[in-house]
């Protein structure tokens, strides 16, 4: 598949922000949350932004328990914290709302489709959107297809 996808974890304002690009299986976003999972910075009870809007997700609802399953498989990733899901397709939506409507663990996720409404959702100031806006430019500059 071509897909990229690149993180930074923001320790002081206890944040993860995923920015993923290209195509991507579930099997490749459970990956991608284990590699994460293995930074020295990263913390599960950090919240999350991921920026989902230069990807697509191919999946099959079954496959979708694995993302479920996938933090108490791998327990470095299970932690209570809120997951904002960057979108702008039908497909993410879709996808996203499968995933946060399926009970059973500690994340609250929540699909936003501008920046400002995903920052203030997981504990972020209005002036913190810039900044945060400028690191997804960097991250996204970084990635090269």
């Amino acid at each position: 598949m071509n897909s990229k996808h690149l993180y930074r974890i923001i320790s002081d304002k206890k944040l993860l922000i995923d920015y993923l690009a290209g195509t991507f299986t579930v099997t490749e976003l459970i990956n991608c949350k284990i590699i994460q999972s293995k930074d020295i910075n990263y913390d599960p009870t950090f919240n999350v932004l991921v920026d989902l809007r230069d990807a697509s997700i191919q999946f099959k609802k079954d496959e979708l328990s694995g993302l479920l399953t996938a933090p108490y498989e791998y327990r470095k990733l299970l932690g209570k914290r809120k997951i904002a899901y960057l979108t702008q397709t039908p497909n993410h939506v879709v996808f996203t709302t499968m995933l946060a409507s399926m009970g059973g663990i500690p994340m609250k996720m929540k699909i936003y489709s501008t920046l400002e409404a995903a920052i203030s959702w997981v504990g972020l100031y209005p002036d913190d959107e810039i900044y945060i806006d400028k690191l997804l430019n960097e991250i996204k500059t970084q990635l090269t297809f």
